[in-house]
């Protein structure tokens, strides 16, 4: 079908909406306030950090339980008031080893989550012509975020974190109620018995068949441009060279709104380019962006390059749950998409983060962006190193 069915839509749409506003009206501000409660850099990169380790830890059981699961919404619904009160309670908190404890069970929670819904979303808007809805469905959680990070940098700035968390709170609560009217044939999609059972390291084992797929996703995975040690210090930087709250939202806004032309065509580039083209197009492109500020670094560059996120994280976030949805059996593909979106990716957010706090604090904001151009390099060439995809692909449409 050409157009999804107006119910489909709107229940996704809205999904996309509150849960990447709910994100937007306080995380992009809590490395600040960490910074304003006395947290050192090292700090502040180990909070991340630790809770990457848990989503590496446990992401992958919990998507082979979600996949097996018979009550995926009651899941959803469950985890996204936990995932609520685990971050409400964060700001209030200026000990360091609570703020881990929660901020990783929120971390471990809110990833696995969006990657769930991700891929439910790209199942539901398949459509037998080839298109595929996702795009215009997801491009919502863009138009979410960029509304509502503007908001939350000049709530933070005039009225005080607090005032961002009981956003937060309303935000999450509409969340499960949209949870609770999606129609019950949307949680079913992945659950087919068709293929035989397997375990975690059958899953693995079904991953590592596929070079091009593995080899691609970790390289994604390596500089996603989200989650790493990079993006979690732009704020700060771009705070110790004079830029306001209201302004580093206002960066953080601009590219999720330019996101939006981007998911609506991102499908028909792909299907244009290729997935081969499209990877290292992005490799390229973020090691140019994260070079120039390295070579040249002042606030407005640091402005306009956070602004051009926009660019490669719609191209990833397509060609990765494309990837999936092509080449594995849709019964493992919440599994699968977790462990790279979130399992990987989380391994590479650890390990950036990790490397980013120490960078900061021994050798100053600039030397980051030299880390994240190394990483883009490394992808790049296991991009090249990858080959052509496989023509062949395991997955029932």
């Amino acid at each position: 079908m050409s157009e999804p069915p107006r119910t489909k839509f709107i229940t996704f749409s809205l999904y996309f909406l509150l849960v990447f506003g709910s994100i937007a009206i306080l995380q992009p501000y809590l490395n600040l306030h960490f910074q304003a409660i006395g947290f050192t850099g090292t700090q502040i990169g180990m909070v991340v950090t630790i809770s990457s380790l848990a989503i590496i830890l446990f992401a992958p059981t919990y998507g082979q339980w979600f996949d097996r699961s018979p009550y995926k919404r009651q899941v959803l619904v469950f985890t996204t008031l936990l995932a609520m009160v685990t971050m409400a309670l964060v700001p209030s908190l200026g000990i360091f080893l609570a703020v881990v404890l929660l901020y990783s069970i929120n971390s471990v929670i809110t990833t696995f989550n969006i990657s769930a819904v991700q891929n439910i979303t790209y199942q539901v808007g398949s459509s037998e012509g080839g298109r595929n809805d996702f795009g215009r469905i997801r491009l919502w959680g863009s138009l979410g975020f960029a509304f509502v990070v503007l908001l939350g940098g000049l709530i933070y700035e005039k009225l005080g974190v607090m005032v961002n968390v009981w956003i937060f709170i309303a935000l999450s609560l509409a969340l499960v109620i949209v949870l609770l009217r999606m129609p019950a044939t949307y949680f079913q999609l992945s659950s087919s018995n068709d293929e035989a059972d397997l375990g975690l390291g059958g899953v693995l084992k079904l991953i590592l068949k596929n070079r091009f797929l593995w080899m691609t996703v970790v390289a994604l995975a390596l500089t996603d441009p989200v989650m790493d040690g990079v993006r979690s210090f732009e704020p700060v930087i771009m705070k110790n060279l004079g830029m306001t709250e209201s302004v580093i939202g206002l960066s953080t806004m601009l590219s999720a709104l330019f996101e939006v032309p981007l998911m609506l065509r991102v499908d028909r580039i792909i299907a244009r380019q290729g997935y081969r083209k499209v990877l290292i197009f992005i490799f390229v492109f973020d090691l140019t962006r994260r070079m120039v500020v390295w070579l040249f670094p002042v606030g407005m560059n640091i402005f306009v390059m956070t602004i051009l996120n926009c660019v490669s994280l719609s191209l990833r976030m397509f060609t990765m749950v494309s990837l999936v949805n092509q080449y594995i059996p849709k019964r493992f593909t919440t599994t699968v998409y977790a462990f790279f979106s979130v399992t990987l990716t989380g391994l590479g957010y650890m390990l950036s983060n990790a490397l980013s706090g120490m960078i900061y604090d021994n050798y100053g904001g600039r030397q980051v962006f030299l880390m994240g151009a190394l990483l883009c390099a490394v992808s790049l060439l296991l991009a090249v190193a990858a080959g052509k995809p496989s023509s062949d692909a395991t997955s029932a449409a």
